[in-house]
C-alpha cells in the first residue's frame, strides 16, 4: 500500500466537503426560489402556472449543478 505525501492527505481530508458546501448552497437557492415564487403567486403577482414553471426550472438546475459537481469530483 502506498503511503501518502502532505498533499494527498489534505486532499484526501477536504474531499466531499467543498462538493458538500456547494450543494448546500445550490439546494438553499432552489427554498430560496421556491419560497418567493409561493408567495407571489399567493399575493397574486403570478399565477399557479408561472409558480410551478419556476419551481421546476429551480429543481432541474439544482439536478443539473449536483451533476456537474459529482462529475468535477469535488
Amino acid at each position: 500500500m502506498k503511503e501518502l505525501n502532505q498533499v494527498e492527505l489534505e486532499q484526501v481530508a477536504g474531499a466531499g466537503f467543498w462538493g458538500d458546501l456547494l450543494k448546500g448552497v445550490v439546494h438553499a437557492a432552489e427554498i430560496v426560489i421556491d419560497s418567493a415564487a409561493e408567495s407571489l403567486k399567493k399575493s397574486g403577482v403570478i399565477s399557479e402556472g408561472t409558480c410551478k414553471s419556476i419551481e421546476n426550472l429551480a429543481h432541474a438546475g439544482v439536478n443539473t449543478a449536483d451533476k456537474a459537481i459529482d462529475n468535477c469530483g469535488i
